[in-house]
């Protein structure tokens, strides 16, 4: 939109059926929307005993809503780009670095690039341009450990069209998106959630001030979030028959008691082990760069 203000000829490519890349789709929007619903659900509760009651019916509410508001924002930027491509002129006198409107067309496809200038959209249409910007957003990481499955071992894009609202959860990473779907799936799920987040630190947000790791362990307690600091996912095994995810999780405390040998060295920490049964096995452990297709060497 931009380039079109600046009087350029613009071309957007997009695989996805429907435009908003990782904003709309993959996720965020999402559960951006989620977290609403979930936040007005834990006050309406107490007035709505008999039918909160029911997570099924919950969980069909808030996934109407959700798809209701990804359609919405996608159509409307579709619009937005139908409806500058059909402007011929615009009155804007102050903008003099374009005395005409530029121009927007959009191409649905994979892409990838052939040369520095030039991008091959599908099987047939080859785009050339002066210059590319590349926004294909990122991707949730992979773990060799822990392979994604998308019914058990999922991330936090699927959350969203689950058939039905899980029960238990272990979120493996206590970032900003690992906290957002910790709080949300308790506010959703209410007194009958059991939700557990790992973070491999001593506290979460390591690196920001103090003040916001108290903050964050104090919202996640609030919503019935179990926060295990200093803990790794050392094992994992789906049994499908049941339903469940076997985690077993290694927790580092610190030595009890006083080290009274000669040597100088620090008392080593202590290894806990502790097993949970889970139904689904979330990994917010990170992004990266979504461009592995597009032949960017």
């Amino acid at each position: 939109v931009r380039g079109w203000d600046l009087g350029k000829k613009v071309c957007v490519v997009e695989q996805r059926g429907g435009l908003g890349g990782t904003a709309v789709w993959g996720g965020a929007l999402g559960g951006k929307v989620i977290h609403q619903f979930g936040k007005g659900l834990r006050f309406a509760r107490p007035y709505l005993k008999d039918q909160t009651a029911d997570t099924t019916w919950v969980w069909e509410q808030m996934k109407t809503r959700v798809r209701e508001a990804l359609i919405e924002r996608a159509t409307m930027l579709d619009r937005q780009l139908i409806a500058l491509g059909q402007t011929k002129t615009f009155n804007r006198p102050k903008l003099k670095r374009a005395q005409r409107s530029g121009t927007i067309e959009s191409w649905k496809g994979p892409a990838k690039f052939l040369s520095p200038h030039t991008v091959q959209v599908g099987e047939d249409m080859v785009i050339r341009a002066e210059h590319f910007l590349v926004c294909t957003g990122s991707k949730p990481r992979p773990l060799v450990k822990f392979p994604w499955d998308g019914k058990f071992i999922i991330t936090p894009r699927e959350i969203a069209v689950l058939e039905s609202l899980p029960k238990s959860a272990l979120v493996l990473g206590c970032g900003a998106v690992g906290c957002e779907v910790a709080t949300l799936l308790a506010s959703v799920g209410g007194s009958g959630a059991n939700i557990h987040v790992l973070n491999s630190y001593a506290k979460p947000f390591q690196d920001d001030d103090e003040d916001v790791s108290d903050f964050v362990e104090f919202i996640l307690a609030e919503d019935g979030v179990e926060l295990h600091n200093n803990a790794k996912l050392e094992f994992a095994k789906v049994h499908e028959a049941k339903g469940m995810v076997e985690c077993r999780v290694v927790k580092t405390l610190p030595q009890l008691g006083i080290n009274t040998s000669d040597s100088d060295r620090p008392p080593l920490p202590r290894q806990v082990r502790k097993t949970f049964w889970v139904e689904k096995l979330i990994l917010c452990n990170g992004r990266m760069p979504n461009t592995e297709t597009l032949d960017l060497q």
